[in-house]
């Protein structure tokens, strides 16, 4: 849970916007991880234990945000598991526009702007494609282990219509996570020198820090060089020590370069201006690395071209191939050929011509 030495930080103009007081805490969460294009990456677990609030409680607060226009809510699929991801409408808007920068006695919450232009029964809904790009996580190892995904992560982003109850906290693996993951065992050669929880641990730590997905490859390369160094009788118990330590990820943030001019590249799937910096589209959920490979380009860009009653279908039916794979059958040739059978076949069905991962 949340130590002493956490903080969230409470903006004044977000008391203006008409929040219940576990929505108040959630929305500060959320939007203190959005800046500069990114998401909250973490699990409903670390909303309830600043809020104090049940599970249901929580989904409700977020599932009347995302309606109301205040937060986006979308899933990112990798290796074929789904995750949620937020991020603030408001940290999508120019600078300019931004409600900090207003004068705080005209600040109306964006519920009521539907009000007064449209009526509350009449007016239209929020569009669903105000998107954000990735993280989320949970504080229990999986049930079936961080390796099934640690060698290669994809991403499709796909609008969540709501947030879900049943089976979030099954969801152990987060994006943030599977990076955590996939960066041990590069150094280690095999994320089973430590038990289950130690990724989760260092998901808390670093979730309190505020540490962004992208500084947790160069977080992680900083600890492994600090341990190499002392030469320790055990490297794995030193780096335990440290990679989790709040003091040491203060000292890597605190000495981190100072912010230079962002620069922007172009999304070729959707056309959104982002920060190169980003390692997922936040539009469209195109993973940056791959803006050069043409197939994957072409395949993203059809899955985001679809409608959107499409994409929750054609999302549904991935998941029913999904689920009829358990973490044995990946040692199966025959069934791995099957499984890829099926899913081009789903995206035949919507004219998409399967890339595989």
């Amino acid at each position: 849970m949340a130590d002493n030495a956490s903080f969230v930080r409470l903006e004044y103009w977000m008391t203006k916007l008409s929040l219940s007081n576990p929505q108040l805490i959630i929305y500060a969460i959320i939007h203190g991880f959005s800046r500069d294009g990114n998401c909250y990456s973490g699990s409903q677990r670390y909303f309830r234990e600043w809020t104090g609030k049940s599970k249901s409680t929580v989904i409700e607060a977020l599932n009347d945000m995302k309606k109301r226009g205040f937060i986006v809510v979308k899933k990112v699929c990798i290796d074929g598991k789904f995750y949620n991801i937020y991020y603030t409408v408001e940290s999508r808007k120019p600078e300019s526009e931004r409600l900090i920068n207003q004068n705080p006695s005209k600040i109306i919450s964006p519920d009521i702007w539907s009000e007064i232009q449209t009526g509350p029964e009449t007016g239209p809904t929020r569009s669903e494609n105000q998107t954000t790009q990735v993280q989320k996580s949970d504080q229990v190892g999986p049930k079936t282990g961080h390796n099934n995904i640690a060698n290669k992560i994809d991403y499709i982003a796909v609008d969540s219509m709501e947030v879900a109850m049943e089976g979030e906290d099954d969801f152990a693996d987060s994006a943030a996570a599977a990076l955590i993951t996939k960066k041990i065992n590069e150094q280690f050669k095999s994320i089973t020198v430590f038990d289950k929880k130690f990724v989760g641990e260092i998901e808390k730590a670093i979730l309190d820090a505020g540490m962004t997905d992208n500084l947790i490859g160069s977080y992680l390369d900083s600890v492994y060089e600090r341990t190499i160094s002392k030469n320790p009788s055990s490297i794995p118990g030193l780096y335990r020590k440290l990679a989790a330590a709040p003091d040491v990820i203060q000292n890597f943030m605190m000495h981190l370069p100072k912010k230079q001019e962002i620069k922007m590249i172009t999304c070729p799937v959707c056309g959104k201006e982002i920060p190169k910096t980003n390692y997922i589209c936040p539009v469209c959920g195109t993973e940056t690395l791959d803006f050069g490979n043409v197939e994957k380009v072409q395949f993203n860009k059809a899955i985001f071209n679809l409608s959107e009653e499409d994409k929750v279908c054609l999302e549904n039916e991935l998941s029913e191939v999904v689920g009829t794979i358990n973490l044995f059958d990946f040692r199966n040739p025959q069934l791995i050929k099957e499984r890829e059978e099926k899913t081009r076949l789903v995206y035949e069905k919507y004219g998409i011509k399967y890339v595989a991962a």
